[in-house]
């Protein structure tokens, strides 16, 4: 949504809740620089498991709800494909240079034990962002 924002402003100008928004990316997941530059131009279809450890346990901590998230239908068990990771790393980034451009009252709700949203981007963007209406809750344990 923030990418919307900063692409038409007129569409998205009033307000905006953003819930352990994506506009960075962990240095603890992030793939190794070979990965993320060589192998999603050279086969962006494959499936490529871009993170380090378990990524299931960093969403689901309680027991009960991963195994019902396991047993799912809907879920896919294929990591992403290699090019949209590198799609959105290229976001991510964009966003991060444009930070100051974000003019939409803000509320962020964090975690702050979240391993794939980078906490420290979304404190980021709360400190440049350019609108004057803006709230960031960080939860410590989450």
């Amino acid at each position: 949504m923030l990418l919307l924002h900063l692409q038409n402003r007129d569409l998205w100008r009033y307000r905006a809740m953003l819930n352990d928004t994506m506009c960075g990316v962990s240095p603890r997941i992030k793939p190794p620089w070979a990965l993320e530059h060589l192998l999603a131009a050279v086969v962006p279809t494959w499936h490529v498991a871009f993170t380090r450890g378990n990524i299931l346990e960093s969403f689901f901590k309680v027991e009960w709800k991963r195994a019902l998230m396991l047993a799912s239908s809907r879920r896919t068990t294929a990591p992403p494909r290699a090019a949209m990771v590198l799609e959105r790393l290229r976001i991510c980034c964009e966003m991060q240079h444009r930070f100051e451009e974000v003019q939409l009252s803000l509320l962020g709700v964090h975690g702050a034990e979240d391993t794939v949203c980078n906490p420290a981007c979304v404190e980021e963007l709360y400190r440049h962002a350019g609108s004057k209406d803006k709230t960031l809750c960080v939860y410590l344990g989450m």
